[in-house]
C-alpha cells in the first residue's frame, strides 16, 4: 500500500464516528412565585445539564447574586433562596437570571421576570 493510500485509510477511519460537539450547558430555572414583596426572599430551583460536567451555577435577582459549585456532575440541580432588596417599586419587574458554566468553560443563561408587589 502506498503512503497516500495509507494516509487516506487512516483519515477515513478517524472520521467514521461522529464526535460530540462542544456546547454550553442546558439550563432551566423554576421560580416558586412570579411575584415578590420588597424586601423578600425568592425561592427557586436551578438546574443545569452538560456531558462535560457542571462547574458552577449562579443566580441573580436584581443586585443579589448567589452561586453554588456544580461538583462536576453531568446533571446538577439546586434549591436556592435569593434576597429581594428593599426599595423596589411595586408594579415594576426585576430580572431573575440563571447562568451555568461547564467544565469546558462554556456558559448559558436563562432569564425570568419577577413582579414586585406591595405587601
Amino acid at each position: 500500500m502506498t503512503i497516500a493510500a495509507t494516509a487516506a485509510a487512516a483519515l477515513a477511519a478517524g472520521c467514521s464516528e461522529e464526535r460530540p460537539r462542544l456546547s454550553p450547558p442546558l439550563v432551566t430555572l423554576q421560580l416558586d412565585d412570579t411575584v415578590a414583596c420588597s424586601p423578600d426572599t425568592l425561592s427557586l430551583t436551578a438546574r443545569a445539564e452538560d456531558p462535560d460536567g457542571i462547574d458552577s451555577l449562579w443566580v441573580s435577582v436584581d443586585q443579589a447574586v448567589e452561586g453554588v459549585d456544580g461538583l462536576l456532575q453531568r446533571v446538577f440541580e439546586a434549591r436556592l433562596r435569593v434576597p429581594v432588596r428593599a426599595g423596589l417599586v411595586p408594579g415594576n419587574a426585576v430580572d431573575v437570571m440563571l447562568w451555568a458554566r461547564d467544565l469546558a468553560g462554556f456558559q448559558d443563561t436563562v432569564r425570568r421576570a419577577l413582579g414586585v408587589i406591595a405587601c
